[in-house]
């Protein structure tokens, strides 16, 4: 199946996989996948990454590739690659926040040394 043939709204998958109906398909989607249906919705209206193990789970009950899953719903990246993004940021953060606590107590350990010598 080529580019243009993917069907690039997530809600015509549901559709299609719920014999033609959208009513009630993404609720007894969230079921079989025991998720809250609030959180696959997430996932539906793009406002969360897809996980890796949701790809797969999509992939198996929609019939489509896991690389299909991902232009559909519009991965560009997947869930571990923005995870380890968030980590990376993260270590840069604390690494900054280390900085700057080590040059509070530099400044804290000059304020307790001039006090005791005043």
């Amino acid at each position: 199946m080529n580019e243009k043939e993917i069907k690039k709204d997530p809600q015509d998958l549901l559709k299609e996989w719920n014999c033609g109906k959208y009513y009630g398909a993404q609720k007894k989607l969230a079921r079989l996948l025991k998720m809250d249906d609030s959180t696959l919705s997430n996932y539906f209206r793009g406002q969360r990454p897809l996980p890796i193990k949701l790809v797969k789970d999509l992939s198996v009950i929609f019939g489509k590739s896991e690389t299909e899953i991902r232009q559909i719903f519009g991965v560009k990246k997947t869930f571990l690659e923005l995870e380890t993004e968030k980590a990376s940021h993260t270590a840069e953060v604390l690494e900054k926040l280390k900085t700057s606590t080590e040059m509070l107590l530099e400044k804290v350990d000059l304020i307790i040394f001039l006090l005791k010598n005043k």
